[in-house]
């Protein structure tokens, strides 16, 4: 780096800090979540976002672009059969609780109903907007509630307190503003 011309040096800096950046944005480890995708994968994505803008690099952006679609077409399709042989292989041995685990990290993510609800009478509920009107109905009887009867006794028998209000006497103000 000491020998190096200083405007190859500056470019080397430069390149590493953006690759740095890079690899700690949030974008990338949004990417990195995806379990399918492989390091080699993630490798040209991070050199296509180092290619600089303008049509003179076009060729480039096309052919990373042509790799990146077949590494994420491989990797997807390497993380489907390495999931089918390890559901398999759970379904032969008989183990029910990693074949649940396995078919539910495979399956569909959010479900269509995300809670189950049922009418005053024990019956599910099924449709989406009676689900609704039954939450309103429930609601309604929560907070629709009549008055409150109850009244607090009053205190009696205390004795009132004659305070006077009004501007302080002649003697209270000698009495607080006299040194002590």
């Amino acid at each position: 780096l000491c020998d190096a011309h200083p405007e190859e040096a500056w470019n080397d800096i430069r390149k590493a800090v953006e690759t740095s950046v890079i690899s700690a944005s949030t974008v990338n480890r949004r990417v990195r979540e995806q379990h399918w995708i492989s390091a080699a994968s993630i490798a040209l994505i991070d050199a296509r976002k180092l290619i600089p803008p303008g049509s003179e690099h076009n060729e480039e952006r096309s052919q990373i672009r042509r790799k990146l679609t077949r590494s994420l077409r491989n990797g997807r399709e390497q993380w489907w059969v390495a999931k089918a042989r390890e559901v398999e292989k759970a379904a032969a041995i008989g183990n029910s609780r990693q074949l649940f685990r396995l078919v539910k990290e495979t399956g569909i993510r959010n479900p269509t109903v995300s809670e189950t609800l049922s009418e005053k009478d024990g019956h599910i509920i099924h449709s989406q907007s009676r689900r609704l009107d039954r939450w309103t109905e429930h609601f309604r009887d929560q907070f629709n509630w009549p008055s409150s009867t109850l009244r607090f006794p009053t205190i009696s028998g205390q004795p009132e307190w004659q305070v006077n209000a009004g501007p302080p006497s002649l003697y209270e103000d000698e009495k607080v503003l006299k040194p002590r």
